[in-house]
């Protein structure tokens, strides 16, 4: 997929080579069902905190000085936000990133991390609501 594409604000990150150490997704919740997987992602790469969202057509990157804030693993609302910890979900915490990818893909932006292995976690935003796939590897 070709980065160039995608209307992206922030730097791309360059992941290559480096270390996946967490990754949390801040899910949104609407009376009582879940609305969106990924609001935001937070991704801790080598020890620094990146912030991966999507505004409609538009993917932000920024990198932070800290993790995602606390927040339930669960809503205890009708409507509200829960933090997700996709790195133990997938279990990707500790692999190595072999390539960040980026682009359009039936009507939706799309960020693809690959890893060393093969494996492939990737966000699709469509009308503002993202979802989130893991392609196992070797």
């Amino acid at each position: 997929m070709a980065v160039e594409e995608l209307d992206v604000v922030g730097p791309w990150p360059k992941f290559a080579g480096k270390t996946m150490n967490q990754l949390f997704a801040q899910e949104s919740w609407f009376e009582g069902e879940l609305d969106d997987e990924a609001n935001v992602v937070w991704l801790q790469v080598d020890g620094a905190w990146n912030r991966l969202y999507f505004d409609s057509e538009i993917v932000y990157w920024k990198t932070e000085s800290s993790g995602p804030p606390p927040m339930p693993s669960t809503p205890d609302e009708a409507a509200g936000f829960s933090l997700r910890d996709l790195g133990t979900k997938f279990g990707i915490a500790g692999r190595p990133i072999a390539s960040v990818d980026g682009g359009w893909v039936e009507e939706a932006s799309e960020i693809t991390l690959r890893f060393a292995d093969g494996a492939t976690l990737t966000f699709r935003n469509r009308f503002d609501t993202t979802s989130v796939s893991l392609t196992q590897g070797n």
